[in-house]
């Protein structure tokens, strides 16, 4: 239960969900995750689940848990491929509702496994078409990527978005305090990023955009917002080109709508895969406007004026064009606001859907 997109919208429902009719547990693999106090604030239990890398170990862990905390009348599981071995364990157990939750885009991995990754790839689709009894996806692209090799799955997924608690952007901020706050002074040029540190958010090519972007504009600094393995790496990156002065790296946020709110100019998202990119409809809802890798799922967009998409394919320096074409053009937030909360994404209808999903 880090700060990330799933684990944020699963605290976000169990916030909304009326906990007088729906008793929430979840199980993890890894323990002292940053939601894990507020999670069980609100009544939830953490149930560990170790040793995802040795099937018969989990299993075993699975079943004592399922034992120990259950009886469970649901299991809505968020794990992509490894909801394979979810739904297999969870059928034997005797969970008669059993939901796959696909949030990625898997097209590239797949392109990309070996041989035996790909057995085990296929392996867990057939578990999932056999042994789930609704399947989900966080987009379109998420859901035919995950689902669209599965004969049994095939016509009987749909999309789920993820939603957003949009309170936090409504407040008011002191934009001057905040830059302060971060040691940044009030006319630089401040270009966002939000993502977890690895492969698929792109960061290398993040690093070329800033190169190209500093060239253009000097007084420009890159506050990168997350956590994650490639973190060292990519400190080391940013060193050997000569841009230390012009990032900021700072580690896994609960403030990322002040941060969006009061200390970016424009969000940058240049990603290599997305099963939706939830930090890029935040960003819309604090008004940024936002440079987005084409391969970002459409259902992202929720203010079109808002939002610039380029392939990977063109070079950086066209990149940094767009970043600094727009980096005064922030949308009033207010007006932002309106659209962002009569989507899907707005919290109150994500809860609702999937409340109708567990009680149909």
């Amino acid at each position: 239960m880090d700060r990330a997109g799933v684990e944020t919208w699963l605290l976000s429902i169990l916030r909304q969900l009326n906990r007088d009719r729906f008793q929430m547990d979840f199980l993890v693999h890894r323990r002292n995750g940053a939601y894990e106090s507020d999670v069980e604030a609100l009544g939830a239990r953490i149930v560990p689940c170790f040793h995802p890398k040795q099937p018969w170990l989990y299993a075993r862990h699975f079943n004592r848990a399922v034992r120990e905390y259950g009886p469970y009348d649901i299991i809505h599981s968020h794990l992509n491929y490894f909801n394979g071995p979810i739904m297999l364990l969870a059928h034997h157990a005797g969970i008669p509702r059993r939901i796959a939750h696909c949030h990625l885009d898997v097209s590239p991995i797949w392109r990309e496994a070996k041989l035996l990754r790909r057995a085990y790839m296929s392996m867990s689709g057939i578990w999932i078409g056999r042994h789930s009894t609704h399947c989900l996806a966080t987009s379109r692209v998420a859901g035919e990527s995950m689902y669209g090799s599965i004969p049994a799955v095939r016509s009987r997924w749909e999309v789920a978005p993820c939603g957003i608690d949009f309170a936090p952007f409504r407040q008011s901020v002191n934009r001057a305090q905040i830059r302060d706050g971060l040691g940044i002074e009030v006319d630089t040029l401040i270009v966002g990023h939000v993502g977890r540190f690895d492969v698929q958010k792109n960061h290398a090519f993040l690093i070329e955009i800033a190169r190209e972007t500093v060239i253009r504009k000097k007084n420009t600094r890159f506050l990168l917002v997350g956590d994650g393995p490639l973190r060292s790496e990519v400190r080391d990156r940013i060193d050997a080109a000569g841009l230390s002065g012009h990032f900021q790296l700072v580690g896994s946020r609960p403030d990322v709508a002040s941060l969006m709110l009061g200390a970016m100019d424009v969000f940058l998202f240049p990603s290599r895969y997305e099963g939706l990119g939830l930090a890029l409809v935040e960003a819309q809802a604090a008004g940024l406007p936002c440079i987005v890798s084409d391969v970002v799922p459409p259902e992202a967009t929720v203010v079109p004026a808002l939002v610039q998409r380029l392939p990977l394919s063109v070079p950086p320096s066209a990149w940094a064009a767009a970043v600094l074409g727009h980096g005064r053009t922030r949308c009033d937030q207010r007006a932002s606001l309106e659209v962002v909360e009569r989507s899907p994404f707005n919290i109150k209808s994500s809860a609702a859907a999937l409340e109708g999903i567990y009680l149909a």
